[in-house]
């Protein structure tokens, strides 16, 4: 990687998923009602601190593009690798 330096692995996500909830909300601070579909960043904080936004009047947000490609990844890696173990399992 020419501009990244690798901190850490991604830890394992699917027993966090299973804990972070996913909801339809509409926007307190607009006037449409318009209907999003998203998390609070407040629970995401509690598990990846490193998608969560802060502004300068102390309201929280979510990096969603970071969130979504690294879970959906690490998510799908973890899957397939369940998946070969029992294929294994079975073939044995």
């Amino acid at each position: 990687m020419r501009l990244k330096n690798k901190t850490s692995e991604f830890d394992s996500v699917l027993d966090k998923i299973k804990n972070i909830d996913v909801f339809y909300y509409s926007r307190k601070d607009m006037e449409n009602e318009k209907v999003y579909g998203g998390v609070s960043a407040q629970n995401i904080l509690d598990y990846y601190p490193v998608f969560v936004t802060k502004n300068d009047a102390g309201e929280y947000g979510v990096d969603y593009s970071g969130l979504a490609t690294c879970l959906a990844i690490k998510g799908i890696q973890e899957l397939l690798e369940r998946i070969e173990n029992l294929e294994q399992k079975l073939s044995a």
